[in-house]
Order: structure tokens, then C-alpha cells, then sequence
């Protein structure tokens, strides 16, 4: 299977998903777009990173399609999704299970850059704590994940 881990955020001076409400709405967006394809995720104030199954261009395509359907929901007045967003969203295929666990610790990682938060199992807009056990129910597909991890690296 393919991964690609996309990144995508909103312009200088800009929020993409500035509240909690904001944030559940966006992944709420990215979850019914990858479904059982999405690995893992991050939603901060300003940008968002997934992990996700799939072919590169048909992964950007299903998250530019849910960026703009969140935009239109909930940012009615900013003009669309593309002014809104600092470019492309950023595309990189992972291509081996090493990756893939780095890209996950990567992408749970992000939510360190938040003052308020010590460790980042604390953030609740990321897959994070399914993958600890923290989590029984959660949109991204941590079975999947820890498969594609394999028996080096699921432990």
C-alpha cells in the first residue's frame, strides 16, 4: 500500500481551525473523505498534517476537497478555501515501515508546539492517544496503521 503524509495550513496571519469546534469540524471533513485510509493526524490552530493511504495525487485531491467543504461550512465570509491557505497542500510519499513510524511520531509530535501542552498525548485533535491505548474509538484507523508498522516496529 501507498502512504503519503500531507501537510496543508492557512496563510500568515491566518487561522485554519482556531477553535475546538473549528477543529472537530475539520477532522470530522478529513475523517469522511479518507475514511478507513487515514493513519493519523494533527490538527493545530494554523495547519493540519495526515497520514494517509493512497496514491499521492488521490490523496491531495480527497483533502482539498475536504479542506474547501470545512471552509465553505465554516468560514463562509473567507472567500474560499484557496485564499485562505499559505499554498499546495505538501505531499511525500513514505515508502517503508521506518518511515511510516517517524512520519507518525512526526506528525503527533506537532502538538508540542502548543504552549499549554507538556506531552503531546494531552492534544485531543490528534490520533496520539489511540495509538497509546488511551483512545477506544478514534478516526483514524490505528489497526491499519500499527499493521503497516509490522512486527519491528508495532511494539
Amino acid at each position: 500500500m501507498r502512504v503519503q503524509h500531507l501537510n496543508v495550513g492557512a496563510r500568515a496571519g491566518s487561522l485554519l481551525a482556531g477553535t475546538a469546534a473549528e477543529r472537530w469540524a475539520l477532522l470530522g471533513r478529513v475523517a469522511g473523505g479518507f475514511g478507513a485510509g487515514l493513519l493519523a493526524f494533527c490538527i493545530l490552530a494554523t495547519h493540519l498534517h495526515v497520514v494517509v493511504v493512497g496514491a499521492a495525487a488521490e490523496a491531495i485531491a480527497t483533502l482539498e476537497g475536504a479542506v474547501a467543504a470545512y471552509v465553505r461550512e465554516t468560514k463562509r465570509g473567507a472567500g474560499g478555501a484557496r485564499p485562505l491557505l499559505r499554498g499546495p497542500i505538501d505531499g511525500r510519499e513514505k515508502t517503508d515501515e521506518y518511515q511510516l513510524l517517524r512520519t507518525i511520531q512526526y506528525v503527533h509530535r506537532n502538538a508540542l508546539d502548543i504552549a499549554s501542552v507538556a506531552q503531546s498525548v494531552e492534544w485531543p485533535f490528534s490520533s496520539e492517544r489511540a495509538y497509546v491505548g488511551l483512545r477506544v474509538k478514534s478516526a483514524a484507523n490505528v489497526t491499519l496503521g500499527v499493521e503497516m508498522l509490522g512486527p519491528r516496529y508495532a511494539g
